[in-house]
């Protein structure tokens, strides 16, 4: 089992009012992935304010959404496989 580390990142889609969203990036994609070893973020729950996530995950760390880990491709070859 791997170690939870909730963050909480404020959301909007442009339409209503700002969703604060509770996410977990402590796990990392198993060896038959093609993002092995890099972070899983994992949806966790979902509220209308920080006060709310908060009170509900206090251990979560408040972070901007463009902070949070970014996967990529760069470790693959750039030859087709098929």
């Amino acid at each position: 089992m791997h170690k939870k580390e909730l963050v909480i990142t404020q959301e909007s889609d442009g339409f209503g009012p700002p969703t604060f969203v509770v996410k977990d990036i402590g796990e990392r994609y198993d060896n038959n992935s093609v993002l092995a070893g890099q972070v899983k973020i994992s949806f966790v729950d979902a509220f209308d304010s920080f006060e709310q996530a908060k009170a509900a995950y206090p251990e979560a760390i408040f972070t901007h959404a463009t902070l949070l880990p970014r996967n990529t491709f760069d470790h693959l070859p750039d030859e087709q496989d098929f």
